[in-house]
């Protein structure tokens, strides 16, 4: 009986585009390994809402900083119910998120699918929560009896794109119209069965968008009904691309919402931190005597420091996270003591090590052994095929000064983050041997560089069709500091 190579390429090259290729504007800088570093309870649904205001004035033509936030839902129902979904009525039940989805199943059979909060450049940002997940294209069984699943790796995940225009009443000093480009891809048990009691499973392409007036706590729902995907097993007669089959419908619900970013003193954001001040880029000292005006220097180094926890997720739910209350943990203890309500919580990379903000490159990566397929062998044990795939987590970074009408010293930072992680799937190979998933996280976008200032980006979902594997949850907290 021989081994079967499965799906390794789609997964390597979704991690090496996510590790490599998302970042267009940092250049290639130095590397990192990881270090030690020092790291209120209350979920979302327990806080207060907020009052919806309208924000403040962009800080320049081209930035405006804000926290974004997002919760993808999937319900499946009778179609009737579903196509009485009405965004007006789901935006009144959308104080939280958890508000929203209690909500959702009165409907039908709903789950929250993925969900993230970070901070953002309302102008212009671009988040990925991906994830590279196993399915069974097919069963095979060995002679003596026992069955081994095929396996393939398909790409899903969601995709936001945020961009704005200023008012076409900027003398009025409007708020800027927002347009969020949302893709989603989600995989959904398929009608056809691919061996008694294993069904082939489906991909749904969903893409929305939204446009509106920028107002800050104020949620926005957007919804769509999928009653077609993309099946791993139904081709074109040449058998060069995938078919779209009809499937059961399925309504997919996405509640966002902008908030204003921590402001003031940042004190309490870090142990060893002063104050959250402006970082100004100063020109460069000549050595000779003559009265020469200094010319701005494209080199203003920092101190960076980045942590990443997983959180290994007790149940098959996503938890509520506050990251409010976890960008005011102070240390690694009391951040991880924060995160045990979600799990069983880690830091998994490090970082902490001068960077030059203009122009730099932190990396940690590690080449793992993945196991793609198995098969009994003469003495009864497992043999395994490997494959070698990439995790790890890249920083870019870039800057430039402000424009002279945003009145600020500046610089303006563009910061990148990609990161490739492993988590359990409910898939299996055969003979025990479980499948991984593989999520990646990327984002990407401009703020004013600010000293002292802690900010945590909270990522997490749940892809599997069948809705019974734990979700991956990681949150990233960065900051940069005075160069000492």
């Amino acid at each position: 009986m021989k081994s079967t190579h499965l799906g390794s390429p789609a997964l390597l090259a979704l991690a090496t585009a996510i590790l490599f290729g998302l970042s267009s504007e940092a250049q290639e800088g130095s590397t990192s390994t990881p270090t030690t570093r020092p790291a209120t309870n209350a979920g979302p649904s327990q806080r207060a809402r907020e009052t919806p205001s309208r924000p403040e004035m962009p800080l320049s033509a081209d930035i405006l900083p804000a926290r974004f936030q997002a919760a993808i839902y999937e319900v499946q129902g009778p179609v009737g119910g579903l196509s009485r979904l009405d965004n007006k009525v789901l935006s009144s039940q959308a104080a939280t998120p958890e508000t929203l989805l209690s909500a959702l199943t009165q409907t039908g059979k709903a789950r929250l699918l993925y969900r993230f909060e970070e901070p953002v450049n309302v102008f212009s940002s671009r988040i990925t929560v991906a994830v590279s997940e196993p399915i069974v294209t097919g069963l095979r069984t060995t002679d003596s009896g026992q069955t081994l699943n095929n396996i393939s790796y398909q790409n899903v995940g969601v995709v936001v794109l945020l961009s704005a225009q200023a008012s076409p009443r900027a003398g009025k000093k409007e708020a800027p119209i927002v347009t969020a480009a949302i893709k989603l891809s989600v995989l959904s048990p398929g009608e056809k069965e691919i061996a008694p009691g294993q069904k082939a499973v489906a991909m749904r392409l969903v893409p929305l968008d939204h446009s509106a007036a920028l107002e800050l706590n104020r949620p926005q729902v957007v919804l769509a009904l999928s009653s077609n995907a993309f099946s791993s097993l139904r081709r074109s007669a040449d058998g060069s691309r995938l078919g779209e089959t009809p499937i059961a419908t399925a309504a997919y619900v996405i509640r966002y919402q902008f908030s204003p970013l921590a402001q003031g003193s940042a004190a309490s954001t870090s142990a060893g931190s002063t104050r959250s001040a402006p970082l100004e880029s100063k020109p460069v000292e000549t050595t000779t005597g003559a009265a020469e005006p200094a010319s701005p220097t494209n080199t203003l180094t920092a101190r960076l420091q980045a942590t990443v926890y997983e959180v290994a997720a007790v149940t098959n739910r996503l938890p509520a996270l506050d990251v409010a209350a976890l960008e005011n943990a102070s240390t690694d203890e009391r951040m991880l003591q924060n995160l045990k309500e979600a799990g069983k919580p880690r830091v998994l990379y490090d970082i902490d090590k001068l960077v030059n903000v203009f122009s730099d490159q932190v990396m940690i990566m590690t080449n793992i052994p993945m196991v793609t397929a198995v098969r009994p062998g003469s003495d009864g044990e497992a043999l395994k095929s490997y494959t070698y795939s990439n995790r790890g987590l890249r920083i870019g970074l870039s800057a430039k000064a402000p424009p002279k009408e945003a009145k600020r010293k500046g610089p303006d930072l563009t910061v990148s983050f990609n990161l490739a992680g492993e988590a359990a799937s409910d898939t299996e190979l055969g003979l025990g041997e479980p499948c991984v998933s593989c999520p990646v996280i990327a984002q990407e976008h401009s703020e004013p560089l600010e000293l002292g200032r802690s900010r945590v980006m909270l990522a997490m979902g749940s892809a599997s069709a069948s809705g019974r594997a734990k979700p991956f949850i990681y949150v990233i907290r960065y900051q940069f500091s005075p160069a000492k």
